[in-house]
């Protein structure tokens, strides 16, 4: 499932790693290597930035329960 977003676009930059990007790399790689690719991200930059939307249009891509309508379409003339 894809999700497309449009809105309002807000950047912060934070020092170090930020902590949503600390918890995503800990809950995908476990705790141990999630430490690891921390660490990493550390080494590589002083600074990362955060990015806010606060979405005015929210579109969801489900391929595996419906088709987007031109795939649809084509489906049914072939």
């Amino acid at each position: 499932m894809s999700y497309m977003v449009r809105g309002k676009a807000q950047i912060e930059l934070v020092d170090g790693v930020a902590k949503e990007y600390a918890a995503s790399a800990q809950r995908y790689g476990g705790e141990e290597q999630g430490a690891l690719w921390i660490k990493r991200m550390e080494q590589l930059s002083s600074q990362m930035a955060r990015i806010e939307i606060t979405p005015t249009w929210v579109r969801i891509l489900d391929f595996q329960s419906r088709f987007p309508s031109a795939i649809v379409k084509r489906m049914e003339n072939a």
